[in-house]
């Protein structure tokens, strides 16, 4: 299956599953991340929090508002200059990724450009990652893989060295979602100085209305996670002290058991010797039936005797 090139919002795609360009929490931030964040609503925050993340690892979650049926969230590296294995962090999340959508069942997948935005990977170095890890992975897999561009820069260089790139949105889209969400408030500083950031007065609001759900969000869990730990203490407690009546009555019914045996064993013996008896008696039964025939035999002889000499 093919590997295509699209200018396009990547929470619009349709397709089984999209990948998140998240940070290390994978609770939200900006950019893409910021993004998926919002178009898939709360519930994706609260399975985030359980999660988290590590440079080129890959985590699943669903895909609640969004069109697709997962989200699957990559930590991309930050660019320090290319010395510090961040080519073989950033082909692991595209592997890791394809490797989780496979094992979900997915027939197709989108992709951002990975840790070309604020990370500060080079562009056309991250476009070449990118396409090869995905080439390289569709050689043994049947998927559709979408490599989803945003910025008129990303397509730019895209088609400038794979061909053109199929557009579903336009500059002036592109420039509104930009301003109104800060998608591209500036370039990641390098290490040591200082990042200067542009943010709109809408975006600050919608970052601390963002924050404070999700500080609220994050304050209940705590509090039902308590909630959940003190019910296990309890429990625990419970279970101790029913180890320990088990445990005695467990003794108790041992004893038992040996007590019905010896019992078992007196009734053994016993049985034994009523059996004797009953054969001693039988015995002597046939003994007393015999005499007694002996008797009436002796009785009949002399009842004989008496008619003879009665008749002389």
């Amino acid at each position: 299956m093919p590997l295509l090139f699209v200018r396009n919002d990547i929470t619009k795609m349709q397709v089984d599953a999209i990948v998140n360009a998240a940070n290390k929490s994978l609770l939200g931030g900006g950019g893409v991340d910021g993004s998926i964040h919002r178009a898939a609503g709360i519930k994706l925050l609260k399975q985030c929090i359980a999660l988290g993340g590590a440079t080129g690892e890959a985590k699943r979650t669903d895909g609640f508002n969004l069109p697709c049926r997962y989200i699957i969230h990559t930590v991309g590296p930050v660019w320090h200059g290319g010395k510090h294995g961040e080519e073989a962090l950033l082909a692991s999340c595209y592997r890791r990724s394809l490797e989780i959508a496979q094992e979900s069942g997915c027939a197709s997948v989108a992709f951002p450009l990975i840790s070309a935005g604020v990370y500060g990977y080079p562009r056309e170095q991250a476009l070449d990652v990118a396409v090869r890890t995905i080439q390289q992975f569709l050689q043994d897999w049947d998927m559709t893989v979408y490599l989803v561009l945003f910025d008129r820069e990303s397509c730019r260089a895209t088609a400038a060295k794979f061909g053109e790139v199929e557009a579903y949105i336009n500059d002036r889209y592109a420039e509104e979602v930009s301003k109104k969400y800060g998608l591209e408030r500036g370039v990641r500083a390098e290490p040591g100085s200082k990042k200067k950031h542009q943010s709109s007065e809408d975006y600050n609001r919608q970052l601390a209305v963002e924050a404070a759900e999700k500080k609220s969000l994050i304050a209940t869990i705590q509090k039902d996670y308590n909630s959940k730990r003190a019910r296990i203490s309890e429990l625990e407690k419970q279970s101790s002290s029913l180890s320990g009546e088990i445990s005695k009555n467990t003794s108790k019914l041992t004893n038992l058991k040996k007590e019905v045996q010896e019992q078992q064993g007196q009734m053994n013996e016993n049985k034994d010797i009523i059996s004797e008896q009953n054969t001693a008696i039988s015995d002597n039964n046939t003994t007393i039936n015999e005499q007694t025939a002996t008797i009436n035999s002796n009785k009949k002889t002399i009842k004989d005797q008496e008619k003879r000499i009665s008749v002389r």
